[in-house]
């Protein structure tokens, strides 16, 4: 019978490597060791993508934002388009958005005027007219948000490997990009080449329950706390961030939750995570006019029209 271990600050995940920084030091030099070293690799977070905006990085943007959607969410992407994922909205920054999305298979969504549409086709026809959709070929479920993010990751690395910053965010969110980048800026003085910046949970208990979608065995991971971790839903890393996250991925055993398993790779790595307490998750932040000036992002945007509403308010005002 296995038994839960202590958690402690000390923690560090026993791995079959004995030095997670090197493997990701020789992964990223390409040296001599390279091919040597990916007989090692324990994932294989490599994609082929249905849609692939690769020219979004011909100029290295200063800040790249990738968008988790679903296929169905037509209207929330359009809306972000004209509001915070608008890649002209700041004079002189160069902001490149996209889309990340899995294999929709045959879900059926409500289009314009309550028009019934195939999600392939909805999608085709979207990309036709913006290219700014990134679709992967693993399924497009909740079961697969390691897929989805680590597919957006490889992306990143593969055609984007220069871009400053790399913001992941859900497209149920408010951002005001404008707060955002101020915040990256102000931390990267001090976050000694590393920045990886959300709203952070700490000393959170497994979920043993057997009834939880979050449910995860004592043989997956035996530990009575999960190490500090950034939500998976909005979160900011800069380059030297993802590029280090994304080589300890193909060397740490595979984890289902994409926010803890960046989280125990960061452990690892020794890259601190820092907690922005603009960046609201659990409550949807209470808007007034005056009081969403520095506000970051908050979760909870579930109606496209409120969000336009809110961005545009603030945009107006100077704090989106």
């Amino acid at each position: 019978m296995l038994n839960e271990l202590y958690y402690n600050d000390t923690f560090i995940l026993s791995l079959p490597e004995s030095n997670l920084k090197y493997f990701v030091e020789v992964e990223k030099n390409k040296s001599i060791n390279n091919q040597y070293i990916k007989k090692f690799r324990q994932n294989n977070f490599t994609y082929s993508y249905g849609f692939n905006p690769h020219q979004k990085c011909q100029t290295p943007p200063k800040m790249f934002i990738i968008v988790r959607t679903s296929a169905c969410n037509w209207k929330e992407r359009q809306v972000i388009r004209q509001t915070w994922g608008d890649e002209t909205q700041l004079r002189g920054v160069n902001i490149s958005t996209v889309f990340m999305l899995g294999n929709c298979q045959n879900q059926m969504c409500q289009f314009e005027n309550h028009s019934i549409i195939h999600c392939q086709e909805l999608l085709d026809s979207e990309d036709n007219q913006h290219k700014d959709l990134i679709q992967g070929t693993f399924l497009d479920t909740y079961l697969n948000s390691t897929e989805k993010m680590f597919a957006a990751l490889n992306w990143l690395v593969t055609y984007c490997p220069f871009t400053e910053y790399a913001f992941f965010v859900d497209d149920d969110f408010y951002v005001s990009v404008s707060n955002l980048l101020k915040s990256a800026e102000k931390y990267s003085q001090i976050s000694n080449g590393y920045l990886y910046m959300g709203h952070v949970f700490e000393n959170m208990r497994p979920m043993r329950q057997h009834f939880s979608r979050h449910y995860i065995s004592l043989a997956e991971y035996p530990f009575s706390r999960y190490p500090p971790y950034a939500t998976g839903g909005c979160f900011l890393v800069n380059n030297s961030t993802l590029i280090d996250l994304f080589y300890g991925s193909l060397h740490f055993p595979k984890f289902r939750f994409d926010d803890v398993f960046l989280g125990l790779i960061a452990r690892q790595l020794k890259i601190n995570i820092i907690n922005n307490e603009q960046i609201y998750i659990e409550n949807k932040a209470t808007y007034s006019s005056s009081n969403f000036k520095n506000v970051i992002a908050s979760h909870w945007y579930n109606d496209p029209d409120e969000l336009k509403n809110v961005w545009n308010e603030q945009k107006k005002l100077g704090f989106a």
